[in-house]
């Protein structure tokens, strides 16, 4: 029974970490909201909108709030402090604005319960590849354990692309163009994470191609790279509604979202369900022969051509097979000097037929004491002399042919070996080079976020400054109108005096 508990309790603690969790995303336009001035009183109208609006939305308690049309900074934080006892923190403010420094695009407002990272905000002209206003932002969020990246996509189309099929056309292909790049940069911020795993949402009007070009592919190349869609119905006003197109990866859709309509709004939110499923464990199983209909399916489609490959794997394996490679080539002529160590080892000794036998035991003995058969290489004849120089010439033979050989096997190593040295500096370049690319565009980034901080404290004071300057007139048109009744006044008086 002991050993039962632990077991029981892992696996229970298992069972609750793959299951799914879940995330529900709000997304309301909640109509024409005006600025409030900092010294209003709490029960005007402004602050009573926000209160209601903080009323509906405790209802479905959500996890990501995304707000459209709101343009005050002020009520989208005051909304996040009315939420309680849920906490939610401010997380994205953003309108893009044209060449002018007028907004082309509503406001959108993020309030999530966790935010885990630095908000930034990208615009499409700034990628130097898409000449169209708007852009995209991007929030990290933590639901759970799981990181989840949220992006809001505003593509503005052109004017013309409504009357004009030429410039609908282009239109349609600058979209395609910026779901390329956005595709790009969930990838790229993928490959930066130590959990490869993560959920991203996409929210903007990229379905809003297909309304002007037929042929838009932008929703296609989302749902071809892993994304769901749950776009609302196509009957549905896109300007009515919030952000009507959502799309998820790694993350699947529970029904479809839910359209009310709460008391004393128009408009009401958005509600979607999704749970956030993360890959299943690999598991080894008895691979089948594929059936010949499934192999031509695959083989006509081109997508299916190749194999993923997580680009990663491919960095981390590079230096190990150029090790694997090296190692041999090193290893080679310390084995070539032991091959001709062990070569020379192995000849064989012959016996001499020439050996002379010396008797020091008696010195009157002459030459004949010598064994017979086995006399001096010069007494030999022509014809063993002439065997004898043969096999001398026939043993020293090979000994040029090993030597080139050799030669030829160490040029070749010697090639190779600069070859990777080659290679890896050329790959460490490359990395150097990712890396500040990387590094800039963060940079780059940064400065963006600080230029809109400015801009949005100039613009509030700017706006304070023309409040200040339109009740000032109106002080002064009313002390105007004072006088003038006062002069009026006086006027009318004044018979009356002199008769007096």
């Amino acid at each position: 029974m002991r050993l039962l508990l632990p077991g029981c309790c892992a696996g229970l603690f298992l069972t609750l970490s793959t299951a799914a969790q879940p995330l529900r995303i709000v997304t309301w336009q909640p109509g024409d909201y005006s600025a409030q001035s900092g010294g209003s009183a709490s029960n005007n109208a402004p602050t009573l909108r926000v209160g209601q609006m903080a009323n509906v939305l405790k209802a479905y308690d959500p996890d990501v709030i995304i707000l459209e049309g709101v343009n005050d900074r002020n009520a989208c934080q005051r909304l996040a402090g009315l939420l309680k006892p849920a906490t939610f923190q401010f997380a994205q403010f953003n309108a893009f604005r044209g060449t002018s420094n007028a907004p082309i695009t509503r406001p959108a407002a993020v309030l999530a319960r966790k935010v885990s990272g630095a908000v930034r905000s990208l615009e499409w002209k700034s990628t130097g590849q898409i000449d169209s206003a708007g852009g995209f932002a991007f929030v990290p969020l933590m639901v759970g354990t799981n990181p989840v990246w949220l992006y809001l996509a505003q593509f503005v189309d052109a004017p013309a692309a409504r009357t004009n099929t030429r410039i609908a056309q282009v239109n349609s292909r600058k979209r395609e163009t910026a779901a390329q790049y956005l595709l790009h940069h969930t990838r790229w911020i993928e490959s930066g994470l130590t959990n490869s795993f993560a959920t991203f949402v996409v929210l903007g009007n990229f379905g809003e191609g297909l309304a002007l070009w037929p042929g838009d592919n932008a929703v296609q190349l989302l749902r071809q790279n892993g994304f769901q869609s749950n776009p609302l119905s196509e009957s549905v006003d896109p300007t009515s509604k919030p952000f009507p197109q959502l799309f998820a990866r790694n993350a699947q859709f529970d029904g479809a979202p839910q359209t009310p309509t709460p008391k004393d709004f128009e408009i009401g939110p958005v509600v979607y369900e999704l749970a956030i499923r993360p890959p299943p464990a690999p598991t080894t199983s008895v691979s089948t022969p594929e059936p010949l209909s499934s192999q031509a399916s695959r083989l006509a489609d081109p997508t299916q051509w190749y194999l993923q490959v997580d680009e990663r794997f491919l960095w981390l394996a590079a230096p190990l097979a150029g090790a694997l490679v090296l190692f041999p080539l090193l290893l080679l002529p310390f084995r070539w000097l032991a091959w001709r160590r062990q070569r020379r080892a192995l000849v064989p000794i012959r016996a001499a037929n020439n050996a002379v036998v010396v008797d020091f035991a008696s010195e009157t003995e002459g030459p004949a004491t010598l064994e017979p058969g086995r006399a001096p290489l010069a007494e030999l004849g022509e014809g063993s002399r002439a065997e004898w120089e043969g096999r001398a010439t026939k043993a020293e033979e090979p000994a040029p042919k090993a030597s080139a050989s050799a030669r030829e096997g160490m040029m070749a190593q010697l090639i190779r070996l600069m070859r990777d040295k080659v290679f890896q500096g050329l790959s460490s370049q490359r990395a150097q080079l990712i890396d500040s690319h990387v590094s800039g565009t963060m940079q780059v980034l940064e400065l963006e976020e600080r230029l809109e901080k400015i801009q949005s404290q100039f613009q509030a004071r700017l706006d304070d400054r023309e409040r200040r300057v339109a009740e000032l007139e109106k002080e002064l048109a009313a002390k105007e109108k004072f006088i003038a009744e006062y002069t009026k006044a006086k006027v009318r008086l004044a018979p009356r005096v002199s008769n007096q």
